[in-house]
């Protein structure tokens, strides 16, 4: 691991405390939840628009399993300009020059996905501003449900143990048999959740529907099987798994604080017994400079769980005793000692992000700095929203001009590691494949894996 110099610690800490001293600009308003849709309506396509979707990869239901829809800078940015929420069949506030749409063609009406995902956020992190994650809140039948959907993969953990005779640093390819297994009792799985909530009209190939396009996002957000890597990209598709529910009408903003307290913070224990478990290697990691090798969102939550805080402040999370005695009722908390206890060294010395973000007077400033900094370094990195998913119910038209999977599926579309990528370094040109892409270019252990490896708790051979 590649370690920060001096002087690109104090690089950065001045830069943390110019933007301290900067007036706070007002967060631009998250845009209200998208109307429940009528999943009948939905259902319904018209007869001239049959043909177009289903050469476009669309289901005959209206629903559509989601696909990846990014594959060049120029793509993220007509994602990025996206801002406002629409559906398909709405109007889309994009500028002319973002358009690449033709009125005749569904798969390119509306847009807005990057609205609905920077809103779903910015609403769920003000739904728990202030408050505890022992907090007692509302936990609608579906939030329980999602409940026992958790406490089920994460039973698995234990029934499938790592491989004893992998002695890498790397991921256990035990954690294969783990997303075989998910993926075989994915659809009960979403059955149980799902059907039973949805009103009694809905006729069963519809319902099927629901069920085939939410399926992948709950796939999608435990990490690659292939590469046996977990990073933001797949922390996004929960939250976007979480979207499709509200989207549907299965969860409402009553159940904002439970998905937040109970439904991600369990979401979150089981990502870390994953990765313990199965030392997934981090995905795409900012290494030093990164937050957190794997996560993104338990800082921004629980940086808003701890806006005007009485007593614990941003510089609280240097002393351990703090982060210990309050890890259970804060998020940001725990994930420092997390940190702390998988990382060597001080803080300022694995994590000077963090360190530097502890210079910041007030939890306010931290909340405002995470909402921008998920924007830009996650939402608006190529080589994380390439790899994500898009389907009707969180809507990118970009499907009319790039469509991965199908024309270079044969050839290099899937690299070595069992996903596509775009190569055209920010350029606005037609991606072109190759062998290998920059966000692959190398495995990176996880500090977990160093840590146990470090320590031989693998190697005991008379076991």
């Amino acid at each position: 691991m590649n370690y920060p110099t001096e002087a690109e610690i104090e690089a950065s800490r001045n830069r943390i405390e110019q933007q301290r001293s900067a007036p706070t600009r007002p967060l631009r308003p998250p845009p209200p939840p998208l109307p429940r849709i009528d999943i009948l309506q939905h259902n319904r396509l018209h007869d001239e628009q049959q043909q177009r979707q289903e050469e476009s990869g669309w289901s005959e239901a209206g629903f559509r399993a989601p696909r990846r829809a990014i594959g060049s800078q120029s793509d993220l940015d007509h994602f990025l300009s996206c801002w406002p929420e629409t559906s398909p069949g709405e109007p889309d506030a994009a500028s002319d020059h973002h358009r690449h749409d033709t009125p005749a063609n569904p798969s390119t009406l509306g847009g807005g996905a990057y609205g609905q995902l920077v809103g779903f956020v910015t609403r769920l992190a003000q739904s728990v501003q202030g408050v505890k994650l022992t907090a007692p809140c509302h936990e609608s039948q579906v939030a329980k449900g999602l409940l026992e959907l958790l406490e089920t993969v994460h039973g698995w953990v234990a029934e499938i143990p790592p491989a004893t005779d992998h002695s890498s640093r790397f991921g256990n390819p035990a954690f294969r048999q783990w997303m075989d297994r998910l993926a075989e009792r994915g659809d009960a799985l979403l059955n149980t959740l799902i059907l039973v909530h949805l009103p009694a009209e809905i006729d069963e190939p519809a319902r099927q529907a629901v069920v085939s396009e939410i399926r992948e996002y709950l796939l999608s957000c435990w990490g690659d099987r292939q590469r046996i890597d977990y990073g933001t990209g797949h922390e996004t598709h929960f939250i976007a798994f979480l979207l499709c529910l509200e989207r549907i009408g299965l969860v409402t903003s009553e159940d904002y604080q439970a998905l937040v307290l109970r439904v991600f913070n369990q979401y979150i224990k089981v990502m870390r017994a994953l990765q313990l478990a199965y030392w997934l290697e981090p995905a795409g990691s900012h290494g030093v400079w990164g937050l957190d090798d794997y996560h993104f969102l338990p800082f921004l939550f629980g940086s808003s769980q701890l806006i005007e805080h009485r007593h614990i402040k941003p510089k609280s999370i240097l002393y351990a005793e703090t982060c210990d005695a309050f890890a259970k009722e804060y998020m940001y908390l725990a994930c420092i000692k997390f940190v702390n206890e998988v990382k060597t060294e001080t803080l300022a010395w694995h994590s000077p992000m963090l360190y530097d973000i502890s210079s910041v007077k007030t939890w306010a400033k931290v909340h405002e700095g995470m909402l921008k900094m998920y924007r830009k370094e996650v939402l608006g990195k190529l080589p994380i929203m390439q790899h994500f998913r898009f389907g009707s119910l969180i809507y990118f038209n970009a499907f009319d001009f790039i469509e991965f999977g199908d024309e270079h599926a044969d050839e290099c579309h899937d690299d070595a590691h069992g996903h596509g990528h775009s190569h055209s370094h920010g350029q606005d040109v037609q991606p072109v494949f190759h062998e290998h892409a920059t966000c692959c270019i190398s495995h990176l252990p996880s500090a977990i894996a160093a840590k146990a490896h470090s320590t031989g708790l693998r190697s005991i051979p008379f076991d």
